[in-house]
């Protein structure tokens, strides 16, 4: 659940975990009450990892640009020898040659 700051015009900012549905709802301020407004803040990146950071980046310009990857090369295939069918063997069998 998402962590959303609001603002009581009395008691100042505070924050709340609410569901997205009802983030623009307001929210009652813990000290009086009231009702407060959802204000718009700057997301905590700070309290993000490095590695989920790096992650997060690379996926969004993925979604824009994704990085071509070329096929690696496969060692050479060696041809097998053609089956064939000998004239005293059974007919529904195929040997090799």
């Amino acid at each position: 659940m998402p962590m959303y700051e609001y603002e009581c015009h009395t008691h100042g900012t505070f924050e709340a975990m609410r569901a997205l549905a009802e983030a623009a709802l307001p929210e009652p301020c813990p000290t009086c009450g009231a009702h407060a407004s959802r204000i718009l803040s700057v997301p905590r990146l700070s309290q993000v990892s490095r590695a989920e950071r790096i992650a997060r980046d690379r996926n969004e310009r993925s979604s824009h640009e994704p990085r071509s990857v070329r096929k690696a090369q496969s060692a050479p295939r060696h041809e097998r020898p053609a089956l064939q069918r000998s004239p005293h063997s059974r007919p529904w069998a195929l040997e090799h040659g």
